[in-house]
């Protein structure tokens, strides 16, 4: 997977990519994390602005270390 990105797929931090897709109110945003070979994702949202909200990226970030630790449980 290492051919995915711009403009549709960015990376953000620590793993987490984020699938950009345009639509006529504003802009459809998943965030997700690749595992060896799949795509988990993480949270979904749509936003009027170009910026990733901080809210999204703590939800996502969150939910990553969470699946994460109930892996190694």
């Amino acid at each position: 997977m290492a051919d995915w990105g711009l403009p549709h797929v960015r990376s953000l931090r620590a793993g987490l990519r984020e699938v950009r897709s345009g639509l006529p109110n504003g802009i459809a945003r998943v965030l997700l994390v690749l595992n060896d070979r799949e795509i988990v994702l993480r949270h979904g949202f749509i936003t009027k602005t170009q910026k990733t909200p901080p809210e999204a990226l703590a939800l996502a970030d969150k939910r990553r270390r969470d699946c994460e630790q109930s892996e190694e449980d």
